[in-house]
């Protein structure tokens, strides 16, 4: 996995953090950050990113504010306690993205980071509590970035897959509408939730055939905005909404759905 990794405010190369992700094997770009000057650090971790395409950025504290302020598009970001209401323009984050952060952070609050996620709109389980100070450098928390770093990419792999495709997943629009013949009746206006919904294949089906208003959710954001367009296209917005999150923190309460599709 190639790595670029953006340090924290008077940090220097070959710390604690990225000599851990070398010695698992990693190839690591590391480059020098102007440490009074942030829009030339932003300037300088750009032309890495553009040079080299890494696979996943790491920023560390300062070095997350950097992470945020350049064009990274879709690649995974792995924050570490990002110092981003010190630094920068960027206030939200887009998904793949894993922060880790202690709430015994002395520099960087962790409430920041808790703020960060709710600006964003990400799940809740975006952010990793872990490590007792800011540094994070003792044995949990850089098992814990390790662990981002390659579960983040396998995601990134895993979607890019399925990009250009309009289905993301197994089945069909006939196998959709056969699934639909086997349900029972449904209250008028149903709802429905839609989760792993990818660009939306069974979603534009379902709001199609069916009275109901559709809450679609999958974690990669880049399907979610395919679907929203396809529903725009169709005249279906008002059936149906977005939402990125997992299965593991859903945002719909107890009891409010009539039926679930995946």
């Amino acid at each position: 996995m190639k790595i670029l990794y953006l340090h924290g405010w008077q940090s220097v190369s070959g710390g604690v953090k990225p000599t851990f992700l070398r010695d698992h094997g990693h190839t690591v770009i590391e480059p020098e950050l102007d440490h009074d000057d942030f829009e030339a650090a932003v300037r300088t971790a750009q032309i890495e990113y553009d040079r080299h395409e890494p696979d996943v950025v790491v920023g560390s504290s300062r070095g997350g504010a950097v992470a945020m302020n350049i064009e990274s598009r879709n690649r995974p970001l792995v924050l570490l306690c990002p110092a981003w209401k010190k630094w920068g323009t960027a206030h939200t984050i887009k998904s793949p993205c894993t922060i880790l952060h202690s709430r015994q952070d002395d520099v960087v609050p962790f409430e920041h980071s808790e703020l960060l996620i709710a600006n964003s709109g990400l799940p809740t389980t975006t952010l990793c509590e872990v490590g007792n100070d800011h540094r994070l450098a003792d044995t949990e928390p850089l098992a814990a970035m390790l662990d981002a770093c390659g579960t983040l990419y396998s995601m990134s792999l895993m979607f890019s897959f399925y990009q250009g495709l309009y289905r993301k997943g197994p089945g069909s629009e006939s196998s959709t509408r056969q699934a639909l013949k086997s349900l029972g009746d449904l209250p008028s206006a149903a709802r429905v939730v839609d989760f792993g919904c990818g660009a939306g294949a069974a979603s534009m089906v379902l709001a199609r055939t069916l009275d109901c208003h559709i809450t679609a959710i999958d974690i990669h954001q880049p399907f979610l905005e395919e679907l929203e367009e396809h529903a725009r296209r169709n005249g279906l917005t008002s059936q149906i909404e977005t939402f990125q999150a997992n299965m593991a923190d859903p945002p719909i309460p107890d009891g409010s759905v009539d039926l679930v599709w995946s």
